[in-house]
């Protein structure tokens, strides 16, 4: 009799041919469920002293929820785990459709890729179950195909993640805590352009309202050149306000989500910021952006950190070199669904092989330097899909480069 084995972590789980009576002995399907080192197969194999009870107690064994069910979703086959999971005694379960109890169900989903399925190849969704109690967690199901005299029956494991969903939570926000301290840090080293930058309007108000005041003491009625002198100051202590909002913004340890980001916008909020450092070490800004770079999708604070922290060190790097030359050159450009971004200075340059080194945790040039912006960059820039790499400039300084894929809608949606 030709049978089928599942292969699920070190249990064999076997299918009677009840369950399968088209398969064939060429079907060999991979099933991912944790990459890059879980596997599940589902192989065709003959075998032919196994009992009918003999596969009903294997497959009540499974250490996944395993169903089976046709294309109107109406259920064929449970095992044990998935009635445990869900909290359904057999019975109650096996008179459910898959919409009863998988909140995410799409049928739509299911039939765009029956072809893929039919022909050997599984596909992994995310779902999110709800138990008899109402409660609910999150799965990962890996869905496989076949046809059955002339009818699609889907098999699929779902397992649930929700400790894994808690670690990878936690980590997150162990990511986001270290990225927190990181920016603060940063302003920290700020500090006297930050002051400098606060100074500005706010001496400006100073003078304004007290030249306001002397004019009122010594008897002038109030006038358009008093009024004139107020809005003025006004206008200085709004922006006052305004830097000191977007540092607050900067700074602040709140929830990231994933947004559109023009990346344009973000390199001259970045610049706001940073404007007065470029001015005090009397550096040439140079600005090359291109036009119609599309967004990326991302959280617009984690990459201005990233930003400011490369052209903080660009003008770090530069401190050594004649005021007259030094230069800092941030392009961007699109290319081959890219989007593209560099930063060069023309300081000392990088030592040999110092290209990965600068990026490891703790590894610093400065006697002052904790050694971890640039590793939480490049951690930044990976987990929104891009790349963080340095080399050694044209012009023999250092340049950065960044690459970020493109905004993707669908994609965004189904995070």
């Amino acid at each position: 009799m030709i049978t089928a084995i599942l292969i699920t972590y070190a249990d064999s789980i076997v299918l009677s041919r009840n369950l399968f009576p088209t398969l064939y002995l060429s079907i060999y399907i991979p099933l991912l469920i944790a990459p890059p080192i879980i596997y599940f197969l589902i192989a065709v194999v003959i075998k032919l002293d196994n009992s009918e009870k003999e596969v009903a107690a294997v497959i009540k064994s499974a250490g996944d929820a395993f169903f089976i069910h046709d294309d109107k979703g109406n259920l064929i086959e449970v095992n044990d785990t998935a009635c445990r999971s869900l909290g359904y005694t057999r019975a109650e379960l096996m008179d459910l459709r898959v919409s009863d109890y998988e909140i995410n169900y799409n049928q739509d989903i299911v039939r765009k890729n029956w072809h893929d399925l039919v022909q050997g190849q599984a596909i992994t969704l995310e779902g999110t179950h709800r138990r008899k109690n109402g409660e609910t967690f999150p799965v990962e199901v890996r869905l496989a195909g076949l046809i059955d005299g002339g009818k699609i029956k889907i098999v699929a494991l779902a397992r649930d993640v929700t400790e894994r969903r808690a670690r990878q939570e936690k980590s997150r926000l162990q990511y986001e805590q270290l990225a927190h301290v990181a920016r603060v840090a940063t302003m920290g080293e700020m500090a006297t352009g930050i002051a400098h930058e606060l100074n500005q309007p706010l001496t400006a108000v100073a003078a304004y309202v007290d030249g306001c005041l002397r004019r009122l003491d010594s008897g002038e009625e109030m006038s358009d050149a008093i009024i004139l002198s107020l809005r003025k100051a006004s206008d200085q202590a709004h922006r006052a306000g305004e830097i000191i909002s977007r540092l607050r913004k900067f700074i602040g340890n709140v929830n990231h989500a994933t947004e559109k980001i023009n990346v344009n916008e973000t390199i001259r909020t970045v610049l706001d910021i940073i404007e007065t450092d470029i001015s005090l070490n009397q550096v040439e800004l140079r600005l090359n952006l291109g036009s119609a770079i599309p967004p990326v999708a991302g959280d617009s604070i984690l990459i201005q950190q990233v930003i400011l922290n490369l052209t903080r060190n660009a003008v770090e790097a530069m401190q050594a070199v004649a005021p007259g030359a030094r230069a800092l050159t941030i392009n961007t450009t699109f290319e081959n669904g890219l989007i593209l971004l560099a930063v060069e200075d023309t300081g000392a340059g990088i030592m040999a092989g110092d290209n990965e080194k600068v990026f490891e945790p703790f590894y610093s040039t400065k006697s002052d330097g904790l050694g971890m912006g640039l590793a939480i960059c490049r951690s930044i820039i990976e987990n929104h899909g891009g790349k963080l790499w340095l080399e050694q400039a044209p012009n023999l300084g250092a340049a950065f480069h960044i690459n970020l894929p493109r905004f993707d809608a669908e994609e965004t949606q189904g995070e």
